[in-house]
């Protein structure tokens, strides 16, 4: 037994924030290219995950600067073969009021493998999850899966007894309540979602954890601005960070009215999604034709439309070339 208690697509290199200074305590107002999808089981990409870690908490996040992963609503765990049992802290509460159980926990597992949205796959291998008691939490995998407890971090816990009474029609999971609201116990609660516009979050008063000083009381989290629009806001001192990419044109001008930039390096992909469930997609000879006819070169310099972009090629796989994991360059 072992016990844990411890706290088709193109890889694009670099990527340019814009920011104005913001007002530690007040309103931070920010943007995003894709719509923020409020329903924490189906958020896949980086809008999504923006929205669900400040609404929502999960069992375990990545330790900080280091390997491994650290409690955040579990208090401990531990693994015996292919079950996982995880024990609740006892002084977290739902911004509804309502306290973290066992339960609470069991429901969103069901709920995310029953919708088969978003990053659902990544539980697949659950084959059942069984509340022990009100603070105890069992995990029964099918088969044996390192990445089991890092997966966690994709499973953002929701209030079962507010999502029950808002079960929708024909009794959908309570998606059409969760696309418009927050049922989450995380540091920020949901003031209004406009998906067409933009996200408010107020702070939660009753967060169990501290909270940074500078943290800001509101957050506008502002969907698909025109690089006009930016550039206006900005320099009205109506927004405050874009990381959208913008023309080099708007980001020399917003310099030269006070604006700060920052370049940021990293690793990033872009992807085309297809739905292989049906013809004539579902046949992997179909996919591959597509992947083989595909200019990825082309692709990558319309991508790369400011010159801080430094370098791209086509992926592998999943995982960008160049980052631990990847499928070997001669494999495109």
């Amino acid at each position: 037994m072992t016990h844990w208690k411890t706290t088709l697509a193109a890889g694009l290199v670099a990527a340019t924030a814009l920011t104005a200074p913001a007002i530690a305590g007040g309103t931070l107002r920010l943007d995003e290219v894709a719509v923020g999808e409020l329903d924490p089981a189906k958020a896949s990409d980086y809008a999504d995950s923006i929205l669900m870690f400040n609404v929502y908490d999960t069992l375990v996040l990545p330790v900080q600067g280091g390997p491994g992963h650290a409690p955040h609503l579990a208090e401990s765990w531990e693994s015996e073969g292919n079950s996982f049992t995880f024990t609740l802290r006892s002084d977290v509460n739902f911004q509804s009021g309502n306290p973290l159980t066992a339960e609470d926990v069991v429901f969103s597992v069901e709920r995310m493998k029953a919708l088969g949205a978003g990053l659902s796959y990544l539980l697949g291998v659950v084959e059942s999850a069984e509340a022990i008691d009100s603070s105890t939490v069992r995990f029964n995998l099918s088969s044996s899966y390192a990445p089991f407890v890092a997966s966690l971090v994709r499973l953002p816990i929701v209030d079962k007894k507010l999502v029950m009474e808002n079960l929708g029609e024909m009794g959908d999971w309570g998606q059409a309540f969760l696309s418009a609201n927050g049922a989450g116990t995380g540091a920020y609660r949901v003031v209004s979602h406009n998906p067409q516009e933009e996200t408010v979050m107020e702070r939660n008063g009753d967060y169990f954890l501290d909270v940074a000083e500078a943290a800001p009381d509101t957050v506008r989290l502002r969907y698909g601005l025109e690089a006009s629009t930016v550039r206006t806001l900005i320099a009205q001192g109506e927004h405050d960070i874009s990381s959208q990419w913008l023309p080099p044109e708007v980001m020399g001008a917003l310099a030269k009215e006070g604006a700060q930039l920052f370049t940021e390096s990293g690793t990033g992909a872009f992807y085309l999604k297809m739905n292989t469930t049906k013809p004539p997609l579902d046949d992997v000879n179909c996919r591959r034709a597509l992947s083989a006819a595909f200019d990825y070169q082309t692709a990558i310099r319309m991508i790369a439309i400011t010159e801080n972009v430094s370098a791209g090629s086509p992926s592998t796989g999943a995982i960008p070339v160049g980052m631990f994991g990847a499928n070997d360059s001669s494999m495109v």
